[in-house]
């Protein structure tokens, strides 16, 4: 876990959006006094060695934002779930199917600009609360599972092509948080990179 580094983000990001808002315009859409989004991602999740042999994810998840008409960020909720499997493996001496999981729930700030009418980037960070799962089993129905969570932080960088309400693009997160499987210390976070599609309101 590297609780330093996003709070020194986030003071980045608040410090940072007085000049972006001095210079260039803001995502907002509508006349209404708040404004909102939510956009389906997908794409993958790589772990560290703690996860071996299931340590590359696929991934699903759901990210929500919210802002008031003259805030210079937005409000940003995602939760993602990743998942990955590998059956009739060799592990530890013995054929076995392995299965990890792990579902983050990221809470913090987004900062949106516009370079163009139709292109729109963002940056964010915050903290992650990540639950992480692991679980093998045998041809004789043996099997064992460990689970655990931590607290963490994340952080993002993105682009989006939009029209009208609708919106798709691109997104880099790295998330971490420290949890224990089995006695082993690793990270239940890793770099997550896809696609997203969705909506502003």
């Amino acid at each position: 876990m590297r609780p330093p580094i996003v709070f020194l983000v986030l003071i980045f990001l608040l410090v940072g959006t007085q000049d972006l808002l001095a210079q260039q315009k803001y995502y907002y859409y509508g006349e209404s006094k708040t404004s909102g989004g939510v956009k389906f991602f997908f794409g993958s999740k790589s772990l560290d060695d703690i996860w071996d042999p299931v340590e590359g994810h696929t991934e699903i998840g759901l990210k929500f934002d919210f802002k008031g008409r003259d805030w210079p960020f937005s409000i940003a909720f995602d939760i993602l779930s990743s998942y990955d499997t590998k059956a009739n493996y060799y592990y530890n001496g013995y054929l076995m199917d392995i299965t990890g999981n792990t579902l983050e729930k990221n809470i913090g700030i987004r900062v949106e600009t516009q370079p163009s009418d139709n292109i729109n980037v963002f940056t964010g960070a915050g903290v992650s609360f990540i639950n992480g799962t692991f679980k093998s089993s045998d041809l004789f129905g043996n099997s064992a599972s460990d689970a655990d969570s931590g607290v963490g932080s994340w952080f993002e960088i993105g682009a989006a092509m939009k029209s009208d309400n609708m919106e798709f693009g691109i997104n880099i997160i790295e998330s971490s948080a420290d949890i224990t499987l089995f006695g082993v210390s690793g990270d239940a976070g890793g770099l997550h990179f896809g696609m997203f599609f969705g909506m502003r309101w």
